[in-house]
């Protein structure tokens, strides 16, 4: 079987294919002009633990996206990065990239999103009982840490919610961040939950959460099943589209990199299940997402068997 590395940069490979770079559609956007007061405040919410964040709506209603999740099979073209390569992406979405990237925003924060997540920890954390010791909750890649900024005083006395991130990428932290590697943070905290909003392309982390043996679950948010966020198959256990077990194509990659349909995906393999939260995706608003489509960002939760 092929290495993980190969797989990673096979699969990033193929995920990349489906829009433009960065760089370029920072180009295309670069013309847009400023967003109104109002609709950066709905953006750019002070740092702040008194801080009013937003709501679904509102962000909804300004930005002119649409309130109801597309849950049938979303359209590549629909994506706002195919829209602005295309030339048919609003005034509107184009200010609106051009923000996620000044201030390197994947997810857009409501109250209903942050409320969501902290529902997600209580019920995850209280079903495997209290433990020993402090529980901590680890966000691993946090990058400006807005998020655990958010959740911190929502889960105060309940648990300790702590930001990590390597630094590796362009993203500089905002408010309380460790600099720490995964791995080393993992070792250090010995957390209950692990969260990571937007692994990084075609990097997997949930091999080294899953090692952890204090760590009972972990939420991914960001879009599932790709190697946009995370590796396809080691993270999501989604093998490539191109080929199959025992097929007749000479050379089918599958086959190739050792990926059967009998196959148990890697999650399962480490003695995890998976499921969708629901309660968090419905007000999920990402970079991808356009007037014409919401859903391209996904919460996944994977939660350890402890009967094993």
């Amino acid at each position: 079987m092929i290495s993980g590395s190969c797989l990673d940069l096979i699969f990033k490979k193929i995920e990349m294919n489906k829009f433009a770079s960065m760089a370029t559609l920072d180009a295309l956007s670069s013309d847009a002009p400023p967003l109104p007061l109002h609709l950066s405040n709905l953006l750019l919410t002070p740092i702040s633990v008194n801080s009013e964040l937003p709501d679904f709506e509102a962000i909804c209603e300004g930005f002119e996206l649409p309130r109801e999740r597309c849950e049938e099979k979303k359209r590549d073209e629909d994506r706002l990065p195919n829209r602005i390569v295309s030339g048919v992406a609003s005034g509107l979405e184009l200010g609106l990239w051009k923000s996620h990237s000044k201030h390197c925003a994947h997810e857009l924060l409501s109250a209903e999103y942050i409320e969501g997540i902290v529902q997600s920890v209580k019920e995850l954390l209280l079903s495997e009982g209290d433990g020993e010791g402090e529980t901590v909750c680890l966000e691993i890649g946090a990058g400006t840490g807005l998020l655990s900024e958010y959740l911190r005083p929502r889960l105060k006395g309940f648990c300790e919610v702590v930001a990590v991130d390597d630094f590796t990428s362009a993203i500089s932290a905002v408010t309380s961040v460790v600099e720490m590697g995964c791995e080393e943070a993992l070792n250090k905290y010995k957390p209950k939950l692990v969260i990571c909003s937007w692994m990084p392309p075609g990097r997997d982390f949930s091999d080294a959460i899953a090692k952890c043996d204090s760590v009972h679950g972990y939420l991914l948010l960001g879009e599932a099943d790709s190697s946009t966020c995370g590796d396809r198959w080691a993270t999501w256990g989604v093998p490539p589209e191109i080929g199959c077990k025992k097929c007749d194509f000479e050379g089918c990659g599958r086959c190739d990199l050792g990926i059967y349909e009998d196959t148990p995906k890697p999650y399962a393999e480490r003695g995890f299940s998976r499921s969708c939260v629901d309660s968090i995706q419905s007000v999920q608003i990402c970079r991808f997402d356009s007037n014409v489509c919401r859903g391209y960002s996904s919460a996944t939760l994977f939660t350890r068997d402890m009967a094993k």
